[in-house]
């Protein structure tokens, strides 16, 4: 019976989103204001999705 892959792809998509914020952060001219909000709001965003996805996959992926 072939099962359905429920990490390959959401996990790829969220190591592709971490790089991106550690890219940024690595470019990240620290003396403009802007760009530094810039960074804070695209690891906020990460943050947050990070944080809801852990705690579906806690509540529903592996509990099955």
């Amino acid at each position: 019976m072939e099962r359905d892959d429920l990490f390959t792809a959401i996990h790829k998509g969220l190591r592709h989103a971490i790089l991106e914020v550690n890219l940024r952060a690595g470019t990240t001219e620290y003396a403009d204001a802007t760009a530094v909000a810039e960074l804070h709001e695209r690891w906020r965003r990460l943050h947050s999705a990070l944080s809801c996805h852990s705690r579906h996959e806690d509540d529903y992926v592996c509990t099955l």
